[in-house]
């Protein structure tokens, strides 16, 4: 019992040898029996296959290295002992071979979360705002919203980022409806940028104000593709010459797209990598990949589950109308982000302006200026009576 137990002791130092001394040089002392003579005591190794100058494993020498070392006078029996020494151990040049590591296969399950994190990292997901004005969530939820004021589109608060987009809605001329006209935005530390569409009579050149830090800024030469601020670039598309589409992209690696359409308003597109996700809140919706919880207010609850069987009246004051903006921090919600000159906040802020939530062809044939802001802003046909779009 006790030689067998020696043994399996032996074959176990030998199949796992020590590797806490992997750091050490190439050539070293070591204190270690020449474990070929005591494996063929033991019957592990046939005198055969031992050659004059055996080859065996060091322990103490970096793993994976094949070692030599002189050669020892095999025990005669069974009862003679091998008394340890020092040995001088040298590496060779032929590296040891192992097999590689077998992998068990992954589920089909692993494989698709993998993909669906690979691509929504490589692919930043968007938010749009279009029309009269038409919104779309990061989780592709659709719905309209006729507010008049200053609202908070998007809201991040989170560890890794502090992003702050702001818009402003105005009333369409004759018309009983709002659209987009000025956008304000502030990435953690960047500076806050800020867009206005200008008056009607003032877009013979350019289409847009631009403000950093309440400074106007303008893309002067027709050359002139970017503008550099702190934290965020500005960047104007190769063929625009008159500030009608303007990219700015963050420090962050957040994007926003401001477009001004044929009829006079705004269009925009958010862009937020992966980092962002779940940590989203405002009119552009919660980023949880679930439309369901899009319309979530300020303080996190519910307010309506979103849907098409939502009316625009219960979307407005259950949902929109809490992320109204102040002049001032409130609890829930920052500052506008707006430079308010040389007009006030109170001149955009209308809170009794009450939109009409139920569109007939009666009502689109008196407004027509309501009409063109959404054919123009590329909503679908389906959306209106054919006989609106067709030509007089």
């Amino acid at each position: 019992m006790a030689h067998s137990t020696a043994s399996a002791r032996l074959a176990h130092r030998l199949a796992a040898p020590d590797r806490r001394a992997a750091t050490m040089t190439t050539e070293n002392w070591c204190s270690r029996q020449t474990q070929c003579t005591a494996a063929v005591r033991h019957g592990l190794l046939s005198m055969g296959s031992i050659p004059s100058r055996c080859r065996q494993w060091c322990p103490h020498c970096p793993t994976g290295t094949t070692m030599s070392c002189p050669s020892s006078t095999a025990a005669s029996g069974p009862s003679e002992r091998t008394t340890a020494r020092p040995v001088r151990c040298t590496t060779t040049t032929e590296p040891h071979r192992t097999a590689p590591p077998t992998r068990r296969p992954e589920s089909v399950s692993n494989i698709a979360a993998k993909l669906d994190k690979a691509f929504l990292t490589a692919f930043p997901l968007v938010a749009s705002i279009y029309g009269d004005p038409h919104i779309v969530s990061f989780d592709r939820f659709n719905y309209t919203f006729n507010g008049k004021g200053e609202f908070s589109l998007v809201h991040v608060d989170s560890e890794m980022h502090k992003l702050d987009i702001h818009g402003r809605f105005e009333q369409i001329p004759h018309g009983e409806g709002t659209h987009l006209t000025a956008i304000a935005i502030r990435d953690n530390q960047s500076s806050i940028i800020e867009f206005r569409l200008r008056p009607e009579a003032a877009r013979w050149q350019y289409q847009l104000y631009l403000f950093g830090d309440k400074e106007m800024y303008y893309f002067w030469q027709p050359d002139m593709r970017s503008i550099n601020m702190r934290g965020v670039m500005l960047y104007q598309p190769a063929g625009i010459r008159n500030m009608s589409h303007i990219i700015a992209m963050f420090d962050s690696g957040a994007g926003v797209e401001v477009m001004v359409s044929p009829a006079g308003s705004l269009m925009l597109n958010v862009y937020l990598p992966r980092t962002f996700f779940n940590s989203t809140s405002g009119l552009m919706g919660t980023w949880t990949g679930h439309p369901e919880d899009d319309l979530t207010l300020p303080d996190g609850r519910l307010a309506l589950t979103a849907g098409d069987h939502l009316l625009m009246k219960d979307i407005h004051d259950q949902f929109a109308s809490y992320y109204r903006l102040a002049e001032t921090k409130t609890k829930l919600l920052m500052q506008s982000l707006f430079w308010h000159d040389p007009v006030s906040y109170s001149y955009y802020d209308d809170r009794s302006f009450e939109p009409r939530y139920t569109v007939d062809q009666e009502n689109m044939n008196e407004h027509k200026d309501a009409l063109r802001v959404c054919s123009d802003s590329l909503v679908s046909e389906k959306s209106l009576p054919r006989s609106l779009l067709e030509p007089q």
